[in-house]
């Protein structure tokens, strides 16, 4: 399939290091996690940091790909009752930007299934391999074409219902590819969706096809 896509050739998968470099990683929590920051840098990840979010449109928020809430004592800047509030803003605005909500009170139920759209859950602990490999895998489900394919399935397996499984899926959308670009009418044609869809599938996937 995408020998004919790609002009004959397949895309290449990245490698770590260029995942690297094309992923921002924003923190929003109260209090600074000095030494997981410390650690993102050291590891090669670019990253920033806010105590709150005060804007959907403030610029670390626009160019970061990795958002990482703690859902206690955050919100307020936008007046929503927590982390869970910005989850639920950031990701209708935007829907291709992972987040992973993590807090350090254990009676707080982060793991609740109402949180289907949080793309990760951890619990603040003294180890910080989680989150580092939360970030990994995060950032790979980004730039990665097929990664990126079985997390929108996914993610929007909900408002497929039964008209397709994975790989009809996947083939509708290589299918969808018009002249090097991913164009959501030809989808919306071939896979019998509708256009908001295809809209949300258009926003997973525009970062994994730029290469």
């Amino acid at each position: 399939m995408f020998e004919n896509i790609f002009g004959g050739k397949a895309p290449k998968p990245m490698s770590a290091d260029h995942i690297k470099k094309r992923t921002t990683v924003l923190v929003i929590d109260d209090e600074e996690p000095i030494e997981l920051r410390a650690l993102l840098k050291r590891d090669g990840w670019r990253n920033y940091y806010l105590d709150d979010l005060d804007s959907l449109e403030a610029k670390k928020l626009r160019d970061s790909q990795i958002v990482c809430i703690d859902i206690m004592g955050v919100g307020k800047a936008l007046q929503v009752s927590d982390g869970m509030g910005l989850v639920k803003d950031i990701k209708l605005k935007y829907p291709e930007k992972k987040i992973i909500l993590y807090s350090s009170v254990s009676k707080q139920d982060i793991f609740s299934d109402a949180l289907d759209f949080v793309d990760k859950r951890l619990r603040k602990q003294s180890s910080l391999i989680p989150f580092v490999k939360a970030i990994e895998e995060m950032a790979a489900n980004t730039f990665s074409w097929d990664e990126t394919l079985r997390y929108a399935y996914f993610k929007l397996e909900g408002e497929l219902g039964d008209i397709m499984d994975f790989d009809s899926f996947k083939k509708n959308a290589e299918k969808s590819i018009v002249k090097g670009g991913w164009n959501k009418g030809a989808f919306v044609k071939k896979a019998g969706v509708s256009l908001d869809v295809a809209s949300k599938l258009a926003s997973l996937i525009a970062l994994a096809m730029a290469g």
